[in-house]
């Protein structure tokens, strides 16, 4: 059996633990472990290559790739919601209080950055063309976020997250995109809007 294979068969057994763990687990210990698995990969299988763009040129792209993002998430959303007579089923409602920035803002980027992009997508790249970890990595990405019907719009979020990280070779820059994309579906779906 060649490396090649071995590792694959690594990869995928990690995605399917984490994907059966998420079922049953609570979120703080899905964000743990996100971020613990996507630091196994990197131990296994380091980073595919350095830092590609500065910083200063990194940052800006993230902030502007998770607001393009949202932007095109909440309409696609917003397109199938025409379309799909049962609507999006609601989300529990949010305060925006500290600890739900924490808990659905910060946390859940960080760690799922370091697991889709920089565990998964690094380590796929090695072994793949660049625009196909891209996708793969996105296309499980949206796979773990419920409900399907929101599918297309997460595709398209690990799509750009992935370009982010690919373009750049920063996690950093792919972790503010996420930050960004969440903040604002934070402050949407809360009544921080409403009069």
């Amino acid at each position: 059996m060649s490396r090649g294979i071995i590792h694959i068969a690594i990869i995928i057994s990690v995605t399917v633990l984490l994907f059966a763990a998420r079922q049953f687990l609570p979120s703080l210990y899905m964000y743990v472990l996100y971020a613990l698995a996507g630091l196994l990969l990197l131990k296994l299988y380091p980073e595919y290559e350095r830092d590609r763009m500065k910083l200063c040129k990194a940052l800006p792209l993230g902030v502007l790739s998770g607001a393009l993002s949202f932007v095109l998430g909440f309409g696609i959303i917003y397109v199938i919601t025409l379309f799909y007579p049962a609507g999006i089923p609601e989300t529990e409602p949010v305060t925006l209080s500290f600890s739900d920035i924490i808990m659905s803002g910060l946390l859940p980027a960080l760690s799922e950055e370091l697991f889709f992009r920089s565990g998964l997508q690094g380590t796929l790249r090695r072994k793949l063309k660049p625009g196909y970890s891209l996708l793969i990595a996105a296309f499980v990405f949206s796979l773990f976020h419920a409900p399907l019907i929101k599918m297309p719009a997460m595709l398209l979020a690990g799509i750009v997250f992935g370009f982010v990280y690919l373009r750049t070779g920063r996690i950093s820059a792919s972790v503010l995109a996420h930050i960004i994309n969440n903040i604002l579906s934070l402050l949407l779906s809360s009544n921080a809007f409403s009069s």
